[in-house]
C-alpha cells in the first residue's frame, strides 16, 4: 500500500480543521436563529400569532417588502460614507417614503401590515447579510418593533436608530400615540442606539433623544429629465395636501381664492369645496404619480402647505427644489429661520384665510424669478444642514 506523503497528511489536517470550523459556525448560526425566534415570538402580539397577518390591506399585490426599488433610489443624494447606511420605511406612507428616497444609502420598503414571525426571521437574516453600517427606521409600526428587538438580540442595537415623524398634537389619535410609545419603549429598553423625534423642542422624561432636528433632503431631479417649464400665464396656486385637518387645506384654499390675483387653485383633496363664488377657482386634479406631482409644481406659480402641525414636509421641499415658492405655516425649525425666503412665504396665522391671502399678496409682489431663486437657495442651504446633521446622527465622522 502506497504511503501518503507528509504534505498530504497536512492537507487532510487542514480539511478536518475547516470542517470543524464550519460545524462550529453552523452550531453558532443555529443557536443565534433559535435566540432570534425566541425574541420575535415573545414580542409578537398574542392575538395575531395564528392569524393570516401577512396580507397587505392597502394593495392587491403580495409583496411584503422590497429592496432598493427604483422609486426609492432614483432621487437619492450621493454622499461619501453613506453607501452602507440602510433606511427602513413603509411602502404606503407616501410622505416618509418620499423623504427616505432623497437620502443617500440603501432602501428597504416594508408593508405596514403585520408580518408573520417567519417573515420577520427571514427579513432579519437578509438585513444582517446585507452588512449595513447603520440601520435607520423612519416611521414606526408593529413590524418596526419586532425587527428592532430581533436585531438587538443579534448585538446590533448600537447601529440601529429610529426617526419618528409626527408631533405630539397627533397623539390624540390612539394608533399614533401607541406607535410613538413603542418607539420610546424601544429606546428605553436598549433595543436601539438612538431615537429622534423630527420636531424641535420635544423631551421625554427618562429617555435620551437625539438633537438637533434632522432635515429632509431635496429629491435629486436630474434623472427626471424635466424640460425648463415656464410659469403659467394664469396665477396658479397648487395645494398637494390631502383633506385632513393636519394639512389645513380649507383655510389654504379659501385664502388663495380670496386673493384677487390668484386665478386657479389646483388641488388633490377629493372633499374640498368652498361656498359661493370662492369655489369657482377650485380645480381638482387626480393624483397619478410622484413624477406627475413634480409637473404640477412646475406648472404652478406657487405651492401651498399652511399645515396646522408638521415636521419638515416634503411638499415644501419638493416645491422649493423645483424653484417654486411654497406658502407655509411656521414650522419652528432650529436652523435658517432668518433666511429671507421665510419672511416672504410664512403665514403668521394659519387659521386665518385673510392672513393667508395677505401672505400670497406679499409673495406675488416679488418678481417671479427672484422668488424662485430665493426658494432654490433656501432649499440648497437646507440640504447642507440636513446632510451635516445626518452625519452627526449616524456618527459617520
Amino acid at each position: 500500500m502506497e504511503k501518503l506523503q507528509s504534505s498530504e497528511y497536512i492537507d487532510v489536517g487542514v480539511e478536518l480543521e475547516s470542517l470543524r470550523l464550519q460545524l462550529s459556525q453552523l452550531k453558532f448560526a443555529a443557536k443565534a436563529r433559535l435566540e432570534l425566534q425566541k425574541v420575535v415570538y415573545s414580542a409578537y402580539p398574542r392575538d395575531e400569532i395564528s392569524s393570516d397577518v401577512s396580507s397587505d390591506p392597502h394593495t392587491k399585490d403580495s409583496i411584503d417588502y422590497i429592496w432598493d426599488a427604483p422609486r426609492d433610489t432614483r432621487y437619492a443624494h450621493e454622499v461619501a460614507g453613506f453607501e452602507n447606511v440602510l433606511y427602513v420605511f413603509h411602502k404606503h406612507w407616501e410622505g416618509i417614503r418620499a423623504a427616505c428616497g432623497s437620502l443617500p444609502g440603501r432602501k428597504l420598503a416594508l408593508t405596514d401590515a403585520l408580518l408573520s414571525p417567519e417573515k420577520i426571521f427571514r427579513l432579519v437574516e437578509e438585513i444582517i447579510s446585507a452588512s449595513p453600517s447603520r440601520i435607520v427606521f423612519h416611521g414606526v409600526s408593529q413590524n418596526t418593533g419586532l425587527l428592532c428587538r430581533a436585531l438587538s438580540s443579534q448585538g446590533l442595537a448600537e447601529i440601529v436608530s429610529i426617526v419618528f415623524h409626527g408631533s405630539l398634537s397627533q397623539w390624540c389619535n390612539e394608533p399614533e400615540r401607541r406607535l410613538a410609545f413603542l418607539a420610546i419603549d424601544l429606546k428605553a429598553g436598549g433595543h436601539v442606539g438612538a431615537l429622534h423625534f423630527m420636531k424641535a423642542g420635544i423631551e421625554i422624561p427618562g429617555v435620551n433623544l437625539h438633537y438637533p432636528m434632522l432635515f429632509n433632503l431635496s429629491p435629486r431631479l436630474e434623472s427626471l429629465g424635466l424640460p425648463i417649464i415656464q410659469r403659467p400665464e394664469q396665477t396658479t396656486a397648487f395645494i398637494p395636501g390631502w383633506g385632513s385637518w393636519i394639512k389645513n387645506v380649507y383655510n389654504s384654499a379659501l385664502g388663495a381664492a380670496l386673493n384677487e390675483d390668484v386665478q386657479r387653485v389646483v388641488h388633490f383633496a377629493s372633499n374640498l369645496e368652498l361656498p359661493l363664488m370662492a369655489g369657482n377657482k377650485l380645480e381638482k386634479v387626480v393624483f397619478k404619480s410622484r413624477e406627475d406631482t413634480f409637473l404640477q409644481y412646475a406648472t404652478s406659480t406657487f405651492a401651498m402647505n399652511v399645515s396646522l402641525t408638521d415636521c419638515h414636509p416634503m411638499v415644501n421641499v419638493e416645491s422649493q427644489t423645483l424653484g417654486r415658492p411654497c406658502i407655509r405655516s411656521n414650522l419652528f425649525l432650529d436652523a435658517l429661520e432668518e433666511h429671507p425666503y421665510l419672511k416672504v412665504t410664512t403665514v403668521e396665522n394659519p387659521n386665518s384665510p385673510v392672513a393667508i391671502r395677505e401672505t400670497i399678496t406679499r409673495l406675488l409682489k416679488v418678481p417671479s424669478d427672484e422668488a424662485g431663486a430665493l426658494a432654490a437657495d433656501y432649499q440648497s442651504e437646507t440640504d447642507k444642514v440636513g446632510i451635516s446633521r445626518y452625519k452627526e446622527f449616524l456618527k459617520l465622522g
